[in-house]
């Protein structure tokens, strides 16, 4: 079986599929109504970012976390029959952190 190894400065994620919503007061609000929030799982992170003076940049995701990224930089892959997304790290604008209980 392939597998999807980024290259320097990338992560491949595993897009989270929308999940229809409820509200407080019981509404029940459809994934196709939505604003569209972009969430994944990070499945590989490419090496450190390489700058133009030669020096390197470790990335700050780690495999199994999952993160807040901006679509319009995604490029859908499919790997075997998952369908995945390969993008710049800095497209990455959060990670979903739990603070416990």
């Amino acid at each position: 079986m392939k597998r999807m190894q980024p290259m320097r400065g990338n992560v491949l994620l595993r897009p989270e599929a929308a999940k229809e919503r409820t509200t407080e007061a019981g509404l029940i609000i459809p994934e196709t109504t939505q604003q569209n929030t972009f969430l994944g799982e990070v499945l590989s992170v490419g090496a450190p970012r390489l700058l133009d003076d030669g020096k390197e940049v470790a990335l700050d995701v780690a495999v199994g976390e999952t993160v807040v990224y901006r679509d319009n930089a995604a490029i859908a892959v499919e790997v075997g029959n998952e369908q995945l997304v390969l993008l710049d790290a800095r497209a990455i604008v959060g990670v979903l952190v739990d603070d416990g209980p």
